[in-house]
């Protein structure tokens, strides 16, 4: 007692003394002093120095309910904006209702089911979609002030140069079916142009299609009922809704819509509507930057999107394509304005069989379906109404040489809009402020700013690094990749504890640096806002408002303390949450359809993109606070950094040694289950000879979707399994192009030498015919077409021939499918021009290479085409894939037994190859 007490005497005689020293300093000499001080309580290894100097601050735990507060705000307006919809309407007769859309979608999705492109169930959706807006149409309940008309037109033709993922190929379609319905209003409107509302019937190989996309043609179908029903809802200007019959195969139906449908010149907005998920809600996705989008922030009564689906949808990082790219317009002569509208979440059903209509979420039908009324409304007043878009729209349509928009929502509540004009002022405003604020009011030097620009980088770095080599070296160690797959729960755990962690440890927690680190935060997303608005990004306006709050919060907070600090970083920590749990779920979601490289690269790449990928969202929810964070944590910091970076070592080990499907049986390292199931392809492959007949010889091939290569221990019928291995070969799957270039799999010798039963099924092989060869001068073309002839200009640029000297010679042929089907043929051969379109497609700059995809209806096998080739170099190899969506009795019994968390796609396709 005695010892404690004179130990405490020395220390206040000490501290007086030192207090008495520090008097006589002057200022300058008292902040070194402090400096000094600090930096030695710092850096002291004395853990009872260091719990000392961060406790003794009262104001952490204010800041540390603060932060709380701010981010259980933006959580809730996540909340509000994703998971809030609202409640079915099934009393409400005048107004869209729910049930009535799951009516049509049900009997699309269930009692139909799969609709496949030339298949008799979606000639029977058809037939179904037609006879009910026949009905609807001739009900005594419709409105008698308009005239409605249903047709059904069938589509023929080709896009020449057709952009598919990154591949140039040529589409053609022959005999696909499309429903169209046009509402016009009996008052002198009919000159005016049209609302377009579209929706495809078709579904994709081994998939119901309830979500994807039954239930947007019961949207479509419900919002044309309620119009037709409510005469309440004006109409200024005529209604088109079109059930398109063909968007699996790269939008040809849409297409040929736009092409040849005698409504398609008179269309002046449309809006598509499609899905990725049964989980909703909707957002929008895409639109062609004018007054539509404007439109449907003022009139959607749940405007949900924000302007990075728009930047990854033009930059290519969305594997994904609709019917939008068509409908706003085949040419740039014919740009038609517009938007496209998508059910966003459960990503782990599209486009497999678990696209049930059980799985579609109560409310989304709903919530779609008053946003696209409200819209058609508002869409057709703008058409009809003279002036009305120049009054309400005219800063979004009177724009003149400025591309893009800036938009995002609050809360699923609110959207804001405003042109890139705006943004490119706006977003590069917070730089030169905190530049301007950090030099003359808080840091006087220079070189003391790039300190805490560099310690903004550092955290930066190491978020977006660490959860990138986790899950490479997790994957690479185990041989498992994506072992986190269908479980958000647990890929969130391997990822971003340690992502958190990384950001987190170059910050030391000091309340004297915690606002200059955050001025440099600040101006780090302030110089990444202004850089990607440059590069014509409009998302810049993310990392924009963290650079703009970091200015707000400083000023702020000398003047209303911690509220301050909420209110400057209220708008950027929603837009990190919202941005971060939209791509990070909808991304890790879709993991399962994104193909694998194969060998090494492919077993770490996925993990580890999606571990920076994590890091990178983990950025975006910290952003200008990280500083804020860390000072709120004060001691602590450094031991739950160690926690947190432990989790997520943890979480990856158990990933990658125990088996996260349900069925023990299963071996470990397979993540799949039947909400989850694996995408498989398998294909009944029959190689044609080519003098004759005969096929020559036949295998199965499965392949894998994703990144975990098939096992065929347990991911392969027993019977399948049994037979003999062969090559897996990459070009016996150009019958898909290009999703060939994508997977990985497993080929097994078919060992049937008889093939008595595919000849009774298969009477007659499908083959190509060569119709004629004819020479012509190169100065006067005629291009016959499947209507009859029409001239055409050579484009001689695609050529090295010389106009003058040379001559081409035309090659007919006929390709006969037996039965409906899709086709790929690979032409390499030095092709002019063709009957498909006025540019060639090629598959790289030399022009030797050139691939067609094909579909037909369900009642059309033949098809007729002819290209031109110059005449001394007219050789041409074409090998064609020709796939039909029945297998033969013994084929059924091979793969009979595949597992119930596989969702598995068959075909049987035929090859053979010619040299012509």
């Amino acid at each position: 007692m005695s010892s404690s007490s004179s130990r405490l005497k020395t220390d206040e005689v000490g501290s007086a003394s030192t207090v008495s020293s520090f008097a006589l300093l002057s200022s300058a000499e008292k902040q070194r002093e402090l400096l000094q001080v600090r930096t030695r309580l710092k850096y002291d290894d004395s853990s009872d120095r260091r719990v000392k100097i961060y406790t003794s601050d009262r104001w952490r735990p204010f800041v540390a309910l603060c932060l709380l507060i701010l981010y259980g705000t933006s959580l809730f307006l996540c909340y509000q904006s994703f998971v809030r919809l609202p409640e079915p309407n099934d009393s409400r007769t005048g107004w869209f209702m729910e049930p009535s859309a799951m009516n049509v979608t049900r009997e699309l999705a269930a009692s139909i089911g799969h609709r496949y492109v030339s298949t008799m169930n979606e000639e029977r959706s058809a037939q179904y979609l037609e006879a009910a807006l026949r009905g609807l149409a001739e009900s005594d309940s419709v409105r008698s002030d308009v005239t409605v008309q249903v047709v059904r037109e069938q589509v023929i033709g080709s896009n020449g140069l057709q952009e598919a993922f990154g591949f140039q190929i040529a589409n053609v379609y022959n005999n696909l079916t499309n429903i169209v319905m046009v509402v016009t209003p009996k008052d002198g409107v009919s000159r005016v142009k049209s609302v377009l509302v579209n929706a495809h019937y078709d579904s994709t190989l081994g998939s119901p299609g309830a979500s994807d996309c039954a239930s947007c043609v019961g949207v479509g179908f419900e919002v044309a009922r309620t119009i037709l029903m409510n005469s309440s809802i004006p109409l200024y200007s005529p209604l088109v809704f079109l059930f398109n019959g063909g968007e699996e195969t790269l939008m040809q139906a849409a297409h040929g819509f736009m092409a040849t449908s005698a409504f398609a010149s008179e269309v002046g907005a449309f809006i598509n509507i499609e899905s990725t998920g049964p989980w909703g809600p909707d957002v929008i996705f895409q639109h062609t930057d004018d007054w539509t989008l404007s439109a449907f922030a003022k009139v959607a009564p749940y405007p949900r999107g924000n302007s990075v689906a728009q930047d990854f949808f033009e930059m290519g990082l969305i594997p994904a394509d609709t019917d939008y790219r068509m409908l706003r317009g085949i040419s740039e002569e014919a740009r038609v304005p517009g938007v496209d509208l998508v059910f966003l979440f459960d990503g782990l059903a599209y486009h497999t069989r678990e696209d049930t209509v059980e799985r579609i979420r109560s409310g989304t039908l709903q919530s779609m379906g008053e946003n696209v009324l409200s819209l058609v409304s508002e869409y057709s007043k703008v058409l009809g109404v003279p002036g009305y878009e120049d009054e309400v729209y005219s800063r979004a349509s009177g724009r003149k040489g400025v591309q893009g928009q800036v938009f995002f929502d609050i809360g699923g509540m609110l959207m804001v809009v405003y042109s890139a004009q705006v943004a490119s002022v706006s977003h590069s405003l917070p730089l030169m402020v905190l530049l301007l604020l950090s030099l003359t009011t808080v840091i006087s030097e220079p070189s003391v700013m790039m300190g805490h620009i560099r310690t903004a980088l550092s955290s930066v770095g190491l978020c977006i690094l660490l959860p990138c080599i986790l899950g490479g070296v997790r994957a690479l160690l185990s041989g498992h990749p994506i072992s986190w797959y269908g479980n958000f729960l647990e890929s969130a755990l391997v990822f971003l504890p340690l992502a958190s962690a990384g950001i987190l440890l170059p910050c030391d927690g000091l309340r004297e640096q915690r606002t200059k680190d955050s001025l440099g935060f600040g101006v780090l997303f302030a110089m990444l806002g202004s850089l990607t608005m440059m590069l014509g990004m409009t998302s810049s306006f993310v990392t924009a408002s963290w650079g703009a709050g970091t200015i707000i919060a400083t000023v702020l907070q000398s003047k209303l303390s911690h509220l301050g600090l909420m209110l400057g970083y209220l708008l950027p920590s929603y837009f990190g949450c919202s941005i971060a749990i939209t791509t990070l779920v909808h991304v890790i979601e879709k993991i399962g359809i994104t193909g694998s490289m194969g060998g090494i690269v492919g077993i770490f790449l996925t993990d580890s993109v999606v571990g920076a990928l994590s890091g990178l969202c983990v950025v975006l929810v910290f952003g200008s606070l990280t500083p804020h964070v860390a000072y709120a944590l004060g001691a602590y910091k450094k031991r739950l950094c160690m926690i947190l970076a432990a989790i997520s070592v943890a979480s990856a080990i158990l990933s990658s040694y125990m088996s996260f499907e349900k069925n023990p049986r299963v071996k470990k390292g397979i993540p799949y289950t039947h909400v989850a199931p694996k995408r498989m392809i398998f294909q009944h492959i029959h190689k044609i000879a080519e003098n004759d007949d005969s096929i020559e010889s036949s295998m199965f091939s499965a392949c894998s979707l994703d990144a975990i290569e098939i096992d065929e221990d347990v991911m392969l019928p027993w019977k399948l399994k049994s037979l003999p291995n062969i090559l897996f070969d990459s070009h016996d799957w150009v019958s898909l192009y290009p999703l060939n270039f994508l997977v990985t799999g497993i080929s097994k010798e078919d060992n049937i030498k008889e093939y008595d039963e595919i000849e009774e099924i298969w009477p007659r092989l499908p083959s190509l015919k060569k119709s004629s060869f004819f020479s012509v001068a190169v100065d006067s073309i005629k291009h016959y077409l499947n209507d009859g002839y029409e001239a055409m200009r050579l484009a001689w640029s695609q050529t090295s021939l010389s106009p003058k000297v040379q001559s081409l010679k035309r090659k007919h042929f006929e390709l006969d499918t037996v039965f409906p089907g899709w086709a790929v043929l690979n032409i390499t051969g030095d092709i002019v021009q063709w009957s498909l379109g006025e540019h060639v497609a090629s598959v790289d700059s030399t022009n030797a290479q050139h691939i067609v995809r094909y579909a037909s209806g369900p009642y059309t096998t033949v098809w007729r085409f002819w290209i031109d080739v110059p005449k001394e170099n007219s050789d041409v190899t074409i090998t064609m894939y020709v796939k039909h969506f029945k297998l033969a009795p013994y084929a059924e019994d091979i793969l009979h037994g595949i597992k119930s968390w596989i969702s598995p796609a068959t075909v049987t396709t035929w090859q053979r190859t010619y040299h012509l």
